[in-house]
């Protein structure tokens, strides 16, 4: 939770550097789930970006939901967010791959730079992809650890998430709780 709530304020800074309009950061708290459960919730077409964690095993997934594309890809080429996309039926264009492909980098590496308090972890696009059948980042009945966020530009709230699996925080999961024992062996003065 405090590596979302850092990232939340670290990212809004990069992210109007990009769009130019205000933006806000909002983390939206964490919570453990089955993989499959997770896909299922998601909306078609969504935009899936499958992220390496090097030097964790595995994979993540960074999702931002239709209407949050749809409103970056408005506001990054000067709209005011008042124009309303159809979204169902039709495939990201392209050009709009590209931008949100911009607005993902920054998150990664912000997401990068928070990290190295707790872990170094290199986040590293791999892929997108728009139908969440296509992504298996991990076995259906397998935990993750999404963390979800609001972001909110010119008044308007969308969601974004990222997703974890747990078996790729395994090995440092007693950093994440915070449960390293320390060296108590002197008096404390």
């Amino acid at each position: 939770e405090m590596i979302n709530e850092k990232f939340s304020r670290a990212a809004s800074g990069p992210i109007f550097n990009l769009l130019r309009k205000s933006v806000d950061v909002t983390s939206c708290g964490v919570k453990t789930i089955r993989y499959e459960e997770f896909i299922r919730s998601l909306q078609m077409p969504s935009s899936l970006n499958i992220f390496g964690l090097a030097p964790l095993r595995g994979n993540g997934l960074m999702v931002l939901d239709p209407n949050l594309v749809f409103l970056i890809i408005d506001s990054y080429f000067g709209g005011d967010g008042r124009f309303h996309t159809r979204i169902e039926g039709r495939d990201f264009t392209n050009v709009e791959q590209g931008v949100i492909r911009k607005v993902v980098d920054v998150f990664f590496h912000e997401l990068g730079e928070i990290w190295k308090a707790v872990h170094p972890v290199v986040f590293s696009a791999i892929r997108t992809e728009m139908n969440p059948q296509f992504v298996n980042i991990t076995g259906h009945s397998d935990p993750v650890v999404v963390s979800s966020f609001e972001m909110e530009i010119e008044s308007t709230r969308n969601k974004f998430h990222y997703c974890i699996p747990y078996v790729a925080l395994a090995p440092i999961r007693d950093k994440l709780h915070g449960t390293q024992k320390a060296d108590f062996s002197g008096s404390d003065e």
